[in-house]
């Protein structure tokens, strides 16, 4: 956790230890990760939406000679739409969070959830789609098993970075931020 705008005070009177947060310090600290996690949601889907519109358009002007290919290009098109559906609507639920230090920081938070939870269904609305009809594709031209296992190591390597993603980036970051929103909201222990 990331808790060095926390000083530690002695109150005289008291005898007891106190904490005073430098305010504009977490402030901008938070401000930082907001701005961390928004710019991370915006390359992944900008990289998605590229990759789905450049392998469509490759696959639909160079190799259309098959109804899978043609599927398999519709399928990268949906899945453009359905990046660019989730893009405006999470572009309209971040005007529901103030501009206070807690509400950057739910803000985050809830940036960060976003991409686990498109981590966590990559497989159903990216790699099925494409890999359905690519796979009937093969088995209509009777590819080889080269190809075969050419496919089945891109898919795999797509599903364990993902996963490697996910378990070593997304949800350390995600544990960390809900941390400070749960230090910093507790109740004081005011006498």
């Amino acid at each position: 956790m990331e808790f060095e705008e926390i000083t530690k005070i002695w109150d005289q009177q008291n005898s007891k230890t106190l904490f005073v947060i430098n305010e504009e310090a977490m402030h901008n600290r938070i401000r930082s990760k907001l701005k961390a996690a928004t710019k991370e949601n915006n390359i992944n889907d900008f990289c998605l939406i590229a990759i789905s519109l450049i392998t469509a358009a490759y696959v639909l002007f160079s190799k259309a000679n098959s109804l899978w290919n043609v599927v398999t290009a519709v399928a990268l098109l949906l899945i453009t739409v359905f990046i660019i559906v989730n893009r405006v609507r999470r572009k309209q639920r971040n005007k529901d969070f103030d501009q206070s230090m807690l509400g950057g920081l739910n803000h985050a938070i809830e940036n960060i959830k976003f991409e686990i939870k498109r981590a966590k269904t990559f497989t159903l609305w990216f790699l099925l789609p494409v890999a359905v009809p690519t796979v009937m594709n093969m088995i209509e031209k009777e590819a080889t098993v080269g190809r075969w296992l050419f496919v089945v190591g891109m898919c795999m390597l797509a599903i364990f970075v993902t996963q490697l993603g996910l378990q070593k980036k997304m949800k350390p970051k995600r544990k960390n931020l809900e941390a400070l929103r749960d230090k910093l909201t507790e109740p004081t222990n005011d006498v």
